[in-house]
This record gives structure tokens, C-alpha cells and sequence, in this order.
């Protein structure tokens, strides 16, 4: 296999020198970097605390729609002047998180795989499109997710439950996936249970030697998470995130926009399984099954019926299950070490509560960057599967049994990582062609026509309520953006929605438009009825198929 030293060297260099042109990119390019408008609720916020605001989107109304770790990350960042130069340096620090992840992966992994498949494991969780796009384009918390559930998985594998500073260090390190991520909870407190768990097997240590380590490890956590509630309680009159609460109180109304939750096991289980990256936390495995089942049956000729591909789907999953469970009996051993190492068993059950807790809580409006902690799972459960493999393939060639030795079988292992190595980098290749592209310079981006659009349309001074309204507020000057869906706005806000009232808050801070879809704003929950009889329609953006209305809001 490849020799171990250059390897990390080699991963930093491949994601450095991939994503270098991006730094150096036109400003236009930037925007369709920074492609999420979520991503942007942080940006003009952290700019708000920055200038002395508080945490404030509009600079009227507190929030704490936020993973407070990603903000305090932000807030230096987001002091620079301009509104490039920050997200040029934002570039360099999601490179930078990209880049030490795959650094820790790969420490991770080493210990249970060979060098190469080491590093084809950390390679794919740093550069596969569907993983890439949300820990490192966008510009939400999903790439410092990343970065810590790693860490923790890691320090998790070096810790000695005798040694009180390990488990101290462990615990802070699960603080701070916490704070990174407030879904992490679940894995957070798991990570001790296991830690224990595994002492008390390992050593077999008594009851108080497993109260000590319990209390060493969740003392630490628990206060952290005390301290941030507290702080909401204090600060901003809840003590959980008003974005959460927003969710959870949508997938009660009869007419969102926004989704329904599961109500049936059926609709629940189905989750999944779908293709969908946004409500599928494990759509990363089970989307490429969707498109290999279109595959067999229009090859085999039958009508593409629901019943025609769920058949395909059931076929080849349970292909790929036995295949998985005779390679797992031939490396029973091992593989049982290497799942227990990596911190498997905790990180799939801390993903299997968090995805209970958004399915059954009933939160709808789920994205694709929730997933982190599945799509790392599936990475990893990968790597096991290639190794499992190539231990039974490679085997084979060593004894000869292919005629070329183990000389041959080294050879044969470099080739393959090569040339996954190269398919990995291939989608990326293009970014630079397209950074180059004279048509870059040449038109503006949406985010820039719409902040445009809305200055040439308002008065400056001027009040306007929108959903989505991320990119709006930071790119459009001189006018004040206020965030309609509740996502990014108060407490207070959000009650008066639950009450029937926010038309009067609206009013009472001075609202002058409302700007949006015609749809969601008038016919939709909650919108219609917060604007019925409110709304005069004073001008139409359109922009290629977009057509978004202006209207003057009636107190």
C-alpha cells in the first residue's frame, strides 16, 4: 500500500489547491458559493453584533435563531468592512475546517484501515458533491459540525476512561460540538454512555470506578448546556432556539408551504429510504439505489410503475446486504474492532435520536446540511465495507492465486486508490472553468439584481418584511430587511404569530412593505392570514422565471 508519511501532506494539498481558485474568484462567483440564503440569516447578524447591534437581524428585534458556536466563529469575520472581503476570508476558513477534518479523519481511520483506503476515506468525506456542498459551499455551520464530530469521534478513540483529564478533555470536546451544532446533543451524551460502557466491559471496573468516569465526563457537558439555556432564558425570553420552536409550530398548520411532518409509520419509514437530500438523513446511500432501480427496470423492459421500482429497490438492497454480511463474517473480528473504534455505535445512535427528534417532533423545513452526522456515518461504514474487501480480495492475489504476488497486490492497491482519488477530484475540475468564465465578471448574480431591484423600488429609510430574506438584507443598502417567517426573528414575533396579533407587530415597528411570492405571502399559513385586506400591490420583480411582488403594507 502507500506509504503513510506524504498522505496527509498529499490530502491537504489536493483540497487546498482545488479550492484556491475560489479564494481568488470574482465577487460574483462568491454568490454562488455562498448559495444558501440560511447561511446569510448568520452573516448579517454576526455583522450586526460586530458593529455593537447585539444579536439582531434588522437591529430592532433580539434573536437566538442561531448555533451559537458557527455565530461567534462569524462575528470577527463579518467586522471586516465591505461585503466581499468577508466572505473571501469566510472561503479560507471552510477550506481550512475541510482540510483539518480530513486531516483528523484520516488519524481516525488509520488505526483500523490501510493507508490508502485511510485516505480515500478522507478524501471522499472532504470532496464527494453531496458531502462538499453543505460542509463547505454554502456557508452554514455544517462545515465546523463537521470538524468537531470528527474531533470528537477521535478524541473519543484516545481516551482512557482511568485518566479524569482524558474524559475532561472528551467532555469539552462534546461541548463544543454542542455549541456547534445543537442537535449534537444526543451524540454528545451518548459518547459518554459508550465511554462508560466500555470501561466497565474493558476493565471490568466497579459500580464507583463508573461513576467517577460518568461524572468526570457529563459534570462538564451538562453545565454547558445549563449555561447556554440560561443564557436564551435571559437574553431572549425562551431558553431554545426561536428557529426550532418556528418549525416545530409550522408543521402544525393546515396550508404550509413549508411541509407536513410524518403522520403515518409508513410516510415515517419512507424518510429513510427516499432520494431526497433535504428530508433524507441517509439519502447520501440510498439516492444512488433510486437511480440504479430506473436503471434495471428499463432495462429489463417493465413499466416504470411504483410497484416496478420499489421491486428493483427491495432486489438490489438485498443483494448488496448479503454481500455486506458475508463480507462481515469473513472479517467478523475485525470488522467488530474497527466499528467499535471508530465510535460507530454512538454516532449511530446519536443520528438515529436526532432523526427521531425532528420526524417525530413533527419540525418540517429540513435541509440538507442536518445530515452531517449520517453522511459521516455512511463514510465511514464505507471504508469498513472497502476494507473489509479488499482483505478478502487482496488475500487472494497475495497467495498467489492471480500469479502476481504481493509485489503485484501493492501495486494493484495503488492503482485503485489513484484512480478513486481521481474520480473524486474529477466533479471539482470544472469549478475552475467556471471561475474563469468571462460571464462571471460580466452578470451580476440574483442575490445582486433583487438588492438592486428593492433600492430602486423603496424609499432608503425604508421597512421590509420578507421571508427568506437572508441575502436581501445583506446585499441591499440603506434599507432595513425584516425576516417574516420567524426563522431569524424574536421571540416576541414568533408568540404574536401563535396569537393571530402579528399584523399589529408588524405595525408597531414600523413596517412600510411586504416584498415576496404571491402564493406563500397570500394564500399560504401562516401569511394569509396575517395580510388579509393589508397588501397593495405596488410593483413586480421579475427575473427570469421569478416573479416577486412589492407590496405597501396597510397597518
Amino acid at each position: 500500500m502507500l506509504q503513510k508519511h506524504p498522505l496527509p501532506l498529499l490530502l491537504a494539498l489536493i483540497i487546498g489547491l482545488l479550492h484556491l481558485p475560489v479564494v481568488l474568484a470574482h465577487p460574483n462567483y462568491l454568490l454562488t458559493w455562498f448559495n444558501t440564503d440560511d447561511a446569510y440569516y448568520y452573516f448579517v447578524t454576526a455583522r450586526n453584533v460586530a458593529h455593537g447591534q447585539g444579536f439582531t437581524f434588522d437591529g430592532i428585534a433580539r434573536t437566538n435563531g442561531f448555533h451559537p458556536l458557527w455565530m461567534f466563529v462569524l462575528v470577527p469575520i463579518f467586522a471586516l468592512p465591505g461585503l466581499y472581503a468577508p466572505l473571501r476570508v469566510l472561503v479560507v476558513v471552510l477550506v481550512a475546517l475541510n482540510v483539518g477534518t480530513a486531516l483528523l479523519l484520516f488519524r481516525l481511520v488509520r488505526r483500523h484501515l490501510s493507508p490508502g483506503l485511510a485516505f480515500v476515506t478522507a478524501l471522499a468525506f472532504s470532496l464527494l458533491p453531496a458531502i462538499h456542498n453543505v460542509t463547505t459551499r454554502g456557508g452554514t455551520e455544517a462545515g465546523l459540525n463537521a470538524f468537531f464530530i470528527v474531533l470528537l469521534l477521535y478524541c473519543l478513540s484516545r481516551t482512557d476512561a482511568k485518566k479524569p483529564r482524558q474524559v475532561l478533555r472528551l467532555s469539552l470536546v462534546a461541548a463544543l460540538a454542542f455549541l456547534a451544532r445543537l442537535d449534537n446533543v444526543f451524540l454528545a451524551y451518548l459518547v459518554g454512555g459508550w465511554l462508560v460502557w466500555r470501561e466497565t466491559r474493558d476493565s471490568r471496573a466497579d459500580l464507583r470506578s463508573s461513576f467517577r468516569v460518568a461524572g468526570v465526563y457529563y459534570a462538564p457537558l451538562t453545565l454547558v448546556l445549563a449555561a447556554y439555556m440560561l443564557w436564551n432564558l435571559i437574553g431572549f425570553g425562551t431558553p431554545t432556539p426561536v428557529s426550532g420552536q418556528v418549525k416545530r409550530w409550522w408543521g402544525t398548520l393546515p396550508n404550509s408551504v413549508y411541509g407536513f411532518p410524518p403522520k403515518r409509520l409508513e410516510n415515517y419509514v419512507g424518510q429513510f429510504f427516499t432520494d431526497d437530500e433535504s428530508i433524507g438523513p441517509w439519502a447520501i446511500a440510498t439516492g444512488p439505489y433510486y437511480r440504479a432501480a430506473e436503471g434495471v427496470v428499463q432495462m429489463i423492459g417493465v413499466r416504470p410503475t411504483r410497484g416496478a421500482r420499489r421491486a428493483a429497490l427491495a432486489g438490489l438492497g438485498g443483494l448488496t446486504l448479503a454481500g455486506l454480511g458475508v463480507l462481515g463474517w469473513r472479517n467478523r473480528q475485525w470488522a467488530w474492532q474497527a466499528v467499535q473504534g471508530l465510535g460507530l455505535i454512538p454516532l449511530l445512535l446519536g443520528c438515529l435520536l436526532q432523526i427521531g427528534y425532528y420526524k417525530i417532533g413533527g419540525s418540517v423545513a429540513q435541509r440538507d446540511w442536518y445530515w452531517v452526522a449520517e453522511k459521516l456515518w455512511v463514510v465511514l461504514a464505507g471504508g469498513i465495507c472497502a476494507e473489509a474487501a479488499w482483505r478478502v480480495v487482496g488475500s487472494g492475489i497475495e497467495k498467489r492465486a492471480w500469479g502476481i504476488g504481493n509485489r503485484g497486490a501493492n501495486m494493484v492497491a495503488v492503482g485503485a486508490v489513484v484512480i478513486v482519488s481521481a474520480l473524486l477530484v474529477r466533479p471539482h475540475l470544472p469549478r475552475i472553468g467556471r471561475i474563469l468564465s468571462p460571464d462571471i465578471a460580466a452578470q451580476p448574480g440574483f442575490y445582486l439584481r433583487r438588492a438592486a431591484w428593492l433600492e430602486a423600488n423603496t424609499e432608503p429609510g425604508a421597512r421590509i418584511a420578507m421571508t427568506g430574506s437572508g441575502s436581501s438584507a445583506y446585499f441591499t443598502q440603506g434599507r432595513t430587511l425584516i425576516n417574516l417567517d420567524g426563522l431569524i426573528n424574536s421571540y416576541e414575533y414568533f408568540r404574536h404569530m401563535q396569537n393571530g396579533t402579528a399584523p399589529e407587530y408588524l405595525a408597531a415597528i414600523g413596517v412600510d412593505y411586504v416584498f415576496g411570492n404571491t402564493y406563500i405571502l397570500t394564500k399560504s399559513d401562516p401569511y394569509a392570514g396575517i395580510f388579509e385586506g393589508r397588501l397593495v400591490e405596488e410593483a413586480v420583480f421579475r427575473d427570469g422565471e421569478k416573479n416577486l411582488i412589492l407590496w405597501r403594507f396597510v397597518p
